[in-house]
């Protein structure tokens, strides 16, 4: 039995990492370079009002992406709120893959020891040309990864700006894998081992 309704498509849970640039950088309203102050500017003395509530304020920030890698990468920043008190924020900083990967057809179930096959799809978004990864990862009904993994790859190809290209993966389902499910298998794009897209799906596996 086929379908889609469980392929999933996302960013790589597996990408990330810590931003780029001086750890130790402190962010001002008049730091033009860092940090650029919106409207409502950050206050020079923030106190609690009279009703015990903390004074609030927006700042907007530019950020340099572009040596990031594809995937979710978390930045601690130090913000001014006067000449003695920094506060840290954490951002999140999501970086979108040039690859893309789409799940086209697999098995919603296979028994212990047949072969599953599924196809997917690889495209490249962007202007450049990229020579990139493709691996593939299983993960258990617990949601643990695949002592395994990956499973197959990782292996090496050239995709043109604007292509799409299609394939066929396989493998066997071991003889001892638990029965039920979901188990998942994803296949990963990226610069391995570092992943910057996946399109995952979920089978089960019976008698």
């Amino acid at each position: 039995m086929r379908g889609h309704p469980r392929a999933t498509h996302h960013a790589s849970r597996r990408s990330g990492g810590k931003c780029l640039g001086r750890s130790d950088e402190v962010l001002r309203p008049d730091n033009a370079s860092t940090a650029r102050a919106s409207q409502a500017p950050l206050p020079r003395n923030a106190r609690p009002d009279s009703e015990g509530s903390a004074a609030t304020a927006e700042l907007s920030l530019d950020i340099d992406a572009t040596e990031l890698l594809a995937g979710s990468h978390f930045c601690t920043l130090g913000v001014a709120v006067d000449d003695t008190a920094v506060v840290e924020v954490e951002l999140e900083v999501d970086v979108m893959s040039p690859l893309q990967v789409a799940v086209l057809d697999f098995p919603q179930s296979a028994h212990r020891g047949q072969r599953m096959e599924w196809e997917f799809s690889v495209t490249n978004i962007s202007e450049e040309l990229h020579t990139r990864d493709i691996w593939f990862d299983a993960y258990l009904i617990s949601g643990e990864p695949f002592n395994g993994n990956p499973f197959s790859g990782p292996f090496s190809g050239i995709i043109a700006p604007g292509a799409t290209l299609e394939f066929v993966n396989a493998t066997v389902v071991p003889a001892k894998a638990p029965f039920g499910g979901p188990c998942q298998i994803c296949t990963v794009v990226g610069d391995y081992p570092g992943a910057w897209d996946e399109g995952c799906f979920e089978f089960s596996v019976s008698p």
